[in-house]
C-alpha cells in the first residue's frame, strides 16, 4: 500500500516542482526581454513596443 501511494504521488510532485520553478522563469524572461529591447535603443516605437510585449508575455507565462 505504501509503494502504491508513493507511486501515485510521483506525477503530483513533478507538477508541483514545475509550478514552483515558473516564477523564476518569468523573471528571467522579463529581464532578458528588457535587455534585448534596450540593446536596440535606435529602434522605432513600434519595434520597441513589440520587444517589450514579448518580455511581458514571458513574465505572464
Amino acid at each position: 500500500m505504501a509503494v502504491f501511494e508513493q507511486e501515485a504521488h510521483s506525477p503530483i510532485d513533478a507538477i508541483a516542482k514545475v509550478g514552483d520553478a515558473m516564477p523564476a522563469f518569468g523573471i528571467v524572461a522579463a529581464v532578458m526581454g528588457v535587455i534585448k529591447a534596450l540593446t536596440y535603443a535606435d529602434a522605432t516605437a513600434e519595434q520597441m513596443g513589440q520587444m517589450i510585449a514579448m518580455a511581458l508575455v514571458g513574465t505572464f507565462l
